[in-house]
């Protein structure tokens, strides 16, 4: 029969530990990846909807957290469509444990400006798809499912906001490509 070793936690001379193991066996290691989820959005989305309201646009991923304090690195890509009449705008939010959706990241927006994490806009050309990428360290400060989607807005007049493909969205090979949008969260033990 194979040996076996049950330790809680395992200690630096200094008597701080380096590592602890929980009732259900999850091992804490300060600094380390505990867990990582990801969603790939592979189909397109769009939205119309003018600021100051959002619309979602299908990209969404959810994690839920080992340990209360730990922090969710937040990785954001996508694809945003140009649509030469308009600014095209994209913003992340979460949700911890059932509440209310919220803006993670949220700059201060003085006077009529709105809070955004990203924009595209091209006045002479509506072929263009812009990978647009957004990255926090979160404190969500739960043991309860997170949920982080991406929203779409923007400035007014006609047109929409295309996520993974262009305004023009011509069916050709040599441009107007299809292209994937992807969130990818790690929770990393503090």
């Amino acid at each position: 029969m194979a040996s076996e070793l049950h330790v809680d936690a395992i200690k630096h001379s200094g008597g701080t530990s380096a590592m602890t193991i929980n009732s259900s066996g999850v091992v804490h290691i300060p600094g380390s990846i505990i867990q990582v989820v990801n969603t790939d959005k592979l189909d397109t989305g769009s939205s119309n909807t003018t600021l100051p309201t959002w619309a979602d646009s299908g990209l969404t991923c959810t994690i839920t957290p080992k340990f209360n304090n730990s922090k969710i690195l937040v990785q954001v890509n996508t694809a945003l469509g140009i649509n030469s009449s308009i600014f095209n705008y994209m913003r992340v939010v979460r949700n911890v444990g059932g509440g209310s959706f919220s803006m993670i990241s949220e700059a201060t927006a003085p006077g009529n400006r709105n809070p955004v994490h990203a924009t595209v806009y091209d006045e002479d050309n509506q072929g263009p798809v812009e990978l647009v990428s957004f990255v926090h360290l979160d404190s969500p400060a739960t043991t309860s499912a997170v949920i982080y989607k991406v929203q779409l807005s923007q400035s007014g007049g006609s047109g929409y906001v295309g996520l993974g493909y262009s305004n023009r969205d011509t069916d050709g090979a040599g441009y107007d490509p299809r292209v994937s949008s992807r969130i990818v969260l790690q929770e990393v033990a503090q």
